[in-house]
């Protein structure tokens, strides 16, 4: 003998939630170097995301020399937030070299509101190469 059991009519709710607006950086140079940068930062509940591109100028030649011979080779960068209060926390790390692009996203516990700066520095030496004001 079979057992069915009566159906029940189910309702579905529809919860539409807008994705938080991201906040465009335009990154400017300080100082002649061979980067490009375009990037973003959007608020989240615990902090901020970090979304940001980098283009590296294909001519070696554009590089300064790590070892004299005139081959840079791949160098280090950081993405480093600097908050209201002027503190700066670095969020990423990679490396790159001549005729790369990368793309990258890193997260802060920083709130967006909070950042009044996004920089990418040298790790060589901390030089910062790229800034950005939300």
């Amino acid at each position: 003998m079979a057992v069915t059991a009566p159906a029940t009519p189910t309702a579905q709710a529809t919860v539409q939630t807008q994705a938080p607006a991201a906040t465009r950086l335009t990154f400017e140079a300080a100082g002649a170097n061979p980067l490009t940068a375009t990037g973003s930062i959007t608020a989240q509940p615990w902090g901020t995301r970090v979304d940001w591109q980098c283009s590296y100028a294909p001519s070696p030649g554009a590089y300064p020399s790590r070892s004299g011979t005139g081959d840079a080779g791949a160098l280090g960068y950081s993405l480093v937030v600097v908050d209201t209060r002027g503190a700066a926390t670095q969020v990423g790390s990679w490396t790159a070299g001549p005729g790369t692009v990368v793309a990258l996203t890193a997260s802060t516990s920083i709130k967006a509101a909070d950042i009044s700066r996004v920089e990418i520095r040298s790790v060589a030496d901390g030089r910062t190469l790229l800034g950005a004001r939300p």
